[in-house]
């Protein structure tokens, strides 16, 4: 399968990702997030944030659960963790 991960806010940066059909399945948003983070060695994986139609990806689910088809454009932030209390 392939993707367009994009660098958010503003699409500035594009970059093309295949995924290998034998992988597609099994693969989880976690795994998605190490790919991306293999191209970005500045920033935490905690504040990674994968979004696909406007939905906040699960770190634990399967990319197969968001129906992403080949060739779409999957979007990518990083965004600090707020911690609560006072």
């Amino acid at each position: 399968m392939k993707l367009i991960l994009s660098l958010q806010p503003g699409n500035k940066l594009q970059i093309p990702l295949e995924i290998p059909e034998d992988e597609v399945q099994s693969m989880t948003v976690a795994d998605l997030k190490e790919k991306i983070m293999s191209f970005n060695k500045t920033k935490k994986i905690e504040e990674l944030h994968v979004v696909y139609k406007s939905q906040i990806l699960d770190d634990g689910d399967a990319l197969s659960n968001y129906n992403i088809a080949d060739g779409e454009t999957v979007k990518f932030l990083f965004a600090p963790i707020l911690k609560g209390g006072n």
